[in-house]
């Protein structure tokens, strides 16, 4: 079966660049630059993953992450960020994000989480 995947990345070039990566490894993607866009997406569809990115124009990447884990609790969702440091990772793991990314990043650090 094709796992479905959410894409939330207000970086439209990265955005589509990771959704293709993915649909060629067959995965199917959904993707939007808006937090709040993601969230309705996920409210009207049912993902196994979610990649979201940490700071988008609407609302912060973690709270997009805490409101997807209420609306859908078997969504494996992936915060990534240009910015990282350990109060980060911190905040996404106590938000309920399964793992963190720091962008740029290789595509094996991403399938990682996508094969667990």
């Amino acid at each position: 079966m094709t796992k479905k995947i959410l894409i939330i990345e207000d970086d439209l070039v990265f955005c589509k660049l990771l959704g293709r990566f993915l649909e060629k490894i067959e995965y199917q993607t959904t993707d939007t630059q808006l937090g709040n866009k993601g969230i309705e997406l996920a409210t009207q569809n049912s993902f196994d993953f979610a990649v979201v990115d940490y700071r988008l124009p609407d609302i912060n990447g973690t709270e997009v992450i805490q409101k997807i884990n209420k609306i859908s609790p078997n969504t494996v969702c992936i915060l990534m960020s240009r910015y990282s440091d350990q109060e980060m990772s911190e905040e996404a793991r106590k938000n309920g994000a399964k793992g963190f990314l720091t962008k740029p990043f290789k595509p094996s650090e991403l399938l990682k989480f996508l094969n667990e």
